[in-house]
């Protein structure tokens, strides 16, 4: 439906990372240099597209916190202001795509072949040059 379109994306930008925030998680690390930092694991979709979710990586973590379950949200929030953060982004799971192509394969009706032939009952239009 066009006109609940923003709801739909909404909600389904909040299932997908709300069922993704387990995995997606925060861990406290130390660089060679003996540096300590935060690394913070994105889904992968924030890399391919992110542009989309901020120009610097504190409202990238900011987009993000704004879609997860309040009992992460706090804590990305955190990280984002101290500053001192890696993002890594997990793996993407294709089998989601596959999932739903199957499902909606399933769901269409069935379509005829495609033959090559341009005009009912397989003229083809001559193979001549037109003017």
């Amino acid at each position: 439906q066009p006109e609940t379109l923003d709801e739909d994306l909404q909600r389904a930008a909040v299932e997908y990372l709300a069922n993704n925030a387990p995995r997606n998680g925060i861990t406290d690390s130390t660089t060679p240099e003996g540096t300590r930092v935060t690394e913070v694991v994105l889904p992968k979709i924030f890399k391919w597209y992110k542009e989309d979710f901020g120009f610097s990586r504190q409202e990238v973590l900011a987009y993000y916190a704004s879609f997860v379950p309040r009992h992460h949200r706090e804590e990305i929030k955190r990280v984002a202001f101290g500053n001192s953060f890696l993002i890594r982004y997990d793996h993407y799971d294709w089998t989601l795509n596959l999932a739903l192509a199957c499902s909606d394969a399933a769901r269409s009706p069935p379509r005829g072949l495609i033959t090559g032939s341009a005009q009912p009952g397989g003229g083809g239009g001559g193979g001549g040059e037109s003017s």
